[in-house]
This record gives structure tokens, sequence and C-alpha cells, in this order.
């Protein structure tokens, strides 16, 4: 991105906007009760689709990742699909599948319209740390309204995004890990002890949200980061620390009482297992019933489905879905993908996530190691090692996780999928 044109310099504000509003995404709406189409994010998002369709429409290719046709196919696969098992008068919501549609739509083609902007790997960092910082607002007004103003998430606010909102703490903790790591670990500096404040205060707004996947995706990123990606002795620089913390925190009974009291297994009425495992036994008799075809896109979502694969397995389940008045899906990515678009259809998706996790492998071992901004930067390899993590996150958390209706999944992906642009000495001087 040359950054030079007026519509240039207006999609890369726009592009900031979006990824700074992103985490906000249900915030609106499970917090304060505000549900709208017009959340703030899709307002940056369509002017990105609009300037960046008339700024490239001659220019470029819409699959600059060649995967990316595959990713097309899944989707189309999916739609089509759906649309011939209505055909065929099978029980299909027509409402379900619209909505889900058009929100996938817009996110893919923000998606694709992003990854034209060849943007250089000197705006990565910037790029993720506006992420992150949305994400630590998010998590602040979350954190607020639990700590202070003592409403439980589980019942009030995050009843349906608590491991959404996680995901983005973890995602905003892995970026200021990696600072401190590009810091050389040097405790001496005032960034790091910033940046060491932000990955406390995250982990505190975690503990509200009650969310277990999220405390586990927050020690995998930090353990894939120091460990995984460092080599040497450089790898072991922040372990004293992390023993300290973790005494600390294992040696507290205040700290034991608090997660006792906003970790649950459920937050459902009468509960007496974890709600993922009624969850995807129904996904499971769903997939017998369609033969492993799929029963269509969104269609687990729908209230009838719901409690037709549902109500053998826990109908209590079933009751208290119905008396929220609110779909719930499988809380499974992987599994929601499958019941919905059948074996064909996640084949096609896992292939897309295994060529973009070759990718990351690929630059992980041959991206430069010199400075990406000309100074003292960090390294396009440095880079990859950060978005490696993210996407490692992205995966994980599509285990039990809101998945592909999620922003901020499909921001992942667009970082982790994109041919950053290593620019020129002499535009860099410049």
């Amino acid at each position: 991105m040359k950054e030079s044109s007026y519509i240039d310099k207006l999609l890369l504000l726009l592009l900031y906007c979006y990824v700074f509003l992103a985490p906000f995404e249900d915030l609106l709406d499970y917090l304060y009760g505000i549900d709208t189409i017009f959340k703030p994010y899709r307002v940056a998002g369509l002017g990105i689709l609009i300037l960046g369709f008339f700024r490239y429409w001659k220019e470029k290719p819409f699959f600059i990742f060649p995967p990316d046709k595959i990713l097309t196919l899944f989707l189309g696969y999916g739609m089509l699909y759906t649309l011939i098992l209505y055909g065929l008068g099978k029980e299909v919501s027509l409402g379900q599948f619209l909505n889900t549609t058009i929100q996938i739509t817009f996110l893919f083609l923000i998606y694709l319209t992003l990854k034209r902007m060849d943007i250089p790997y000197r705006l990565v960092p910037r790029i993720a740390g506006i992420m992150s910082l949305g994400i630590a607002i998010n998590a602040a007004i979350i954190a607020l309204d639990f700590y202070i103003f003592q409403l439980s998430s589980r019942e009030k606010g995050l009843s349906d995004n608590s491991n959404y909102a996680a995901f983005g703490m973890a995602v905003a903790a892995s970026y200021y890990l990696w600072k401190i790591i590009q810091n050389r670990y040097s405790l001496f500096k005032l960034s790091s002890w910033i940046y060491s404040a932000m990955i406390a205060f995250l982990f505190l707004a975690i503990l509200a949200t009650g969310s277990r996947t999220g405390f586990l995706l927050f020690g995998i990123g930090a353990f894939v980061l120091m460990f995984g990606l460092q080599r040497g002795v450089a790898r072991f620089r922040m372990l004293p620390y992390l023993t300290v913390v973790l005494t600390i925190l294992l040696s507290s009974s205040a700290f034991r009482q608090m997660i006792s009291s906003t970790t649950t297994f459920n937050r459902l009425e009468h509960a007496t297992e974890d709600v993922r495992v009624p969850l995807a036994k129904a996904g499971v008799e769903a997939l017998w019933h369609s033969k492993f075809m799929g029963i269509g896109v969104a269609q687990m979502m729908d209230q009838k489905n719901f409690k037709k694969f549902m109500a053998p397995v826990d109908e209590r389940l079933v009751r208290a879905i119905e008396k929220r008045k609110k779909g719930l899906g499988l809380h499974n990515m992987y599994l929601e993908l499958t019941v919905e678009s059948g074996i064909i259809g996640i084949s096609l998706f896992f292939f897309f996530l295994y060529r973009v996790l070759k990718y990351q492998f690929r630059m992980l071992r041959t991206a430069s190691t010199a400075s990406a901004d000309g100074k003292n930067g960090p390294s396009p390899r440095a880079i990859h090692k950060m978005l490696f993590t993210f996407f490692l996150l992205a995966l994980l958390m599509g285990l039990t996780g809101k998945g592909i209706l999620g922003a901020l999944f499909w921001f992942m992906y667009f970082l982790a999928s994109t041919y950053f642009v290593e620019e020129p000495k002499e535009t860099l001087a410049a």
C-alpha cells in the first residue's frame, strides 16, 4: 500500500476503525440490550467494501491468496446445498439461512477486500496493537460491570459471548507478551511494565467472563510464544516471573474462591453436566439423520430443528432454550459446520485451514530477519510468530467458540493468510 492517494489513506483509517471496533461486536446487544444491524464495526466494514471495490476493481483479482478459492467453494457449496434441500421440500428455516448467509458474505467480502490492500509488514504490529487496544477497552467494560457493578457475566451481559470475549482477551494478551519479547524481556523499559500490566489486567478480565476456555487459550498463547517459537536461553527468560505469578495465584484462597464463583459448568438452570456434552450429542444425532450430508446452513439455530435433535438427548435443555427465546448453536465451530454442510463442506474448510497453516509454517522458516521498518522494529519473521500464535488460538477457539459468524475469527484468518509486502529500502528511507 503506497498510502499516496486520498482513498488509500481513508481505507487504512477505516481498517484501523474496523479492527478497533470488532471486539465490541456483541457488547451492545448482550450487555446493554441494543440489538441493531448497524453496529459500529459493520459501518466501518461497509466503508471498506465500498471504497475498496472502487479502488481495486480493475487492478487486482479477488483471490490474492490462492487457497481463498477453496474458502469460496466451501461457502458456495453450503449455500447451494441448503437451497437444494429447500427445493426438495426438506424442513429448512429460510430466515435463519438468510440471516447467517448475509453475515458470512459480509465478513468474507471484507476479508477479500483487505487482502487486496498490499499492507506492508511495518503496519502489521500497528494493526495488531489497535485491535488489542479495542479488546482491552472491551475487557475493561466487562470487568467494570462485573467487579464494580456486581453484574454476573454468566447471568447478564455475556450470556452468549463469554468465550468469544475471552478469546479476544487471550489474543490481546499474546500481542502484549510478543511486545515484551521484542523488548528482549527487559523489565527496565517502561513499555515492558505497561505491557505486563495489560496482561495482568486481561487475566482478571478473563476471570470476570467465567470462561475456562479463555484461561486455556491465555496459557497456550503464552506457552507458544515463550517456548515454542523461541530458541536457546531466550525461551526461559520469563520462566522465573511466570513461576512467581502462578505461586501467588494458586496460594491465594481469595483467588480460588473467585474462580469457583465465576466459572460454572453450565449457565442454564438445573444442569447436571457441561452444556457442550448434550450439544455434541445432538450434533452427532443430526449428522446421522442427514447421512453425513448436512442439514443446511444455520439450521441448528432454528428452534424446530434444535428441538428435534436435542429432545431425545436432554429435554430440560430444550425447555431452557425455549424459555429464553433465543437459538443456541453447538458451541463447536467444526461440529456445527459439519452438521450444516456435511462431510464435503467441512473437508473443504479444513483444507483451507491446512493451507493457511502450511503458509505460516513456511513463513516462520523463510521470512526475512531484517527489521520490517528499516530501523529497530520487528522483522517479518518475528511478525509471523505473532500471526502464527493468533491463528493457533483461533483454531483452538473453534472447538468451543462462536466460529464463522465472529468478526474476530475472520480477522485472524485475514492476518494469518495474507501476503504482506516488504517495502523497498528507498521507500523506507523516505
